[in-house]
């Protein structure tokens, strides 16, 4: 099983297990190892986040008003945890699938489900880290 899916177990549990509330990533279990690809995290983002987010330069008038622009989030001190947990933090579980594992939600009506691997969740953080140098 590969960290990502017991990253996605772990924190679904400790979800349920603090009511409702999502606990904090134990110390190492979501730790990237840095070897990401910014301009493949980039297209991920512009292919996917970017149905909400506003993302860089790439959709600056875009996004969805009650969701955080990548910026913003980029400069939250835990913005690595909540990049790399991503996906159990609502409401990406019911449209976010983990490659090799069992979705966490059932995929909300109307909305494109897509799959994510633990080597594009790298890409993704190495593109934030660009957007964090940038800014």
């Amino acid at each position: 099983m590969s960290n990502l899916c017991r990253t996605a177990i772990t924190l679904s549990m400790a979800s349920i297990c603090a009511f409702g509330v999502l606990a904090a990533v134990p110390a190492g279990a979501a730790a990237a190892d840095g070897d990401g690809d910014a301009t493949a995290g980039r297209k991920l983002a512009a292919e996917h986040c970017t149905r909400c987010h506003v993302v860089g330069e790439i959709n600056p008038g875009g996004g969805i008003d009650s969701t955080p622009k990548f910026q913003r989030l980029a400069k939250f001190d835990d913005y690595h945890d909540r990049f790399r947990t991503f996906f159990v933090r609502r409401p990406h579980p019911m449209f976010v699938h983990i490659e090799g594992a069992e979705p966490l939600k059932p995929t909300a009506y109307g909305v494109a489900p897509f799959t994510v691997s633990e080597a594009q969740i790298d890409d993704l953080l190495a593109y934030i880290e660009q957007l964090r140098a940038a800014e």
